[in-house]
């Protein structure tokens, strides 16, 4: 009970397969994190400020899904509108206008998206180190409980043994009467 420990044996593999599975959830937020990382600085890039931005299958979000589709329709009615028209055009800087908000939204987004990430991959950490640190206890958790099952197994066996004796001298003092 002091232990929290019901079948050791049991609690031991449920563990190690836990452990893995938090090492696989880690795995997924770093890779995440890091396609968000590699997008928002692939926004920040001024040699892509008149691109579309690549969809992103890393997240879900449907702000930044929103978001993202009205980006890419305003940049392709900008490369419509400058096929014919100079960049002096009124209509090509006020495009330019409602892209450049519509960007940092994307950025502002991502970073939430990202620090949202962050928090998660620490929670993770936090409790893929409370099973490693029982994982490094069990052997000695072990190694206890396998000690009180045999002073439990011995003092049974002194038991036994003992109200075997007990019912012996009580035949042989019944015997005696008679």
């Amino acid at each position: 009970e002091k232990n929290n420990i019901a079948d050791i044996d049991e609690q031991s593999k449920q563990i190690i397969d836990n452990s893995g599975d938090y090492v696989k959830q880690q795995l997924q937020v770093e890779v995440q994190l890091q396609v968000i990382n590699d997008m928002i600085a692939f926004i920040r890039d001024d040699k892509n400020d008149k691109r579309p931005i690549p969809s992103l299958s890393a997240t879900s979000d449907p702000t930044f899904l929103a978001l993202l589709e009205k980006y890419n329709a305003l940049q392709a009615q900008r490369d419509r509108l400058s096929m014919g028209s100079t960049n002096s055009n009124p209509l090509l800087s006020n495009l330019d206008e409602q892209i450049r908000p519509v960007r940092n939204d994307i950025i502002a987004n991502l970073q939430n998206q990202a620090n949202a990430l962050e928090v998660s991959k620490q929670r993770i950490a936090g409790e893929s180190g409370q099973i490693e640190g029982f994982i490094k206890k069990v052997p000695r958790l072990e190694r206890n409980f396998l000690d009180l099952s045999r002073q439990q197994e011995i003092k049974q066996a002194l038991f036994l043994y003992l109200l075997q004796k007990k019912e012996e001298v009580a035949v042989q003092k019944a015997s005696n009467l008679a």
